[in-house]
């Protein structure tokens, strides 16, 4: 039976649902934010190690190549080529370092949106559970007068 309060039943209302829906927004937003922070981190991850491939197997070939006998030239071409693969790694090492940063950073945010949705949450399970206690000593009430006007008639 619904809880009644002067014939009427009472829907609960939480006073701070567009609050609870704003640390929703914005967990999620925290978790997008991250999502793409990660992305960015496996994509540098994944380039330096596509140079670091390109760079050991250019350093074999130079030199298989120079054992047979490489023009001078070639070598300092390939030479070249290896010490700016180099420079490249060190680059997208500080990048890795910099998005590793950046996803905890991230990582964090998610944290602190979390837990600040959570406690909203927590406010309005406890809003809702004094809601129900409320209505039930509401409606016991509605009952009890009932009662006491049945007997009433009959006394």
């Amino acid at each position: 039976m619904p809880a009644v309060e002067r014939g009427r039943a009472m829907a609960f209302t939480f006073k701070f649902s567009t609050l609870l829906k704003v640390r929703k927004i914005q967990e999620d937003l925290a978790r997008q934010q991250l999502a793409e922070a990660a992305r960015q981190l496996t994509s540098i991850l994944a380039l330096r190690s596509q140079v670091e491939a390109r760079k050991a197997l250019l350093s074999a070939e130079l030199l298989a190549a120079m054992s047979d006998g490489m023009k001078a030239h070639e070598v300092k071409a390939v030479s070249d080529y290896l010490y700016h693969l180099e420079e490249r790694l060190v680059r997208l090492q500080d990048a890795v370092e910099k998005a590793t940063m950046r996803v905890e950073e991230e990582r964090e945010k998610v944290v602190k949106a979390r837990k600040a949705h959570k406690a909203i949450e927590r406010l309005r399970e406890i809003h809702l559970e004094r809601y129900k206690a409320e209505q039930d000593r509401l409606e016991m009430n509605f009952i009890d007068e009932i009662a006491v006007m049945g007997a009433g008639g009959r006394v």
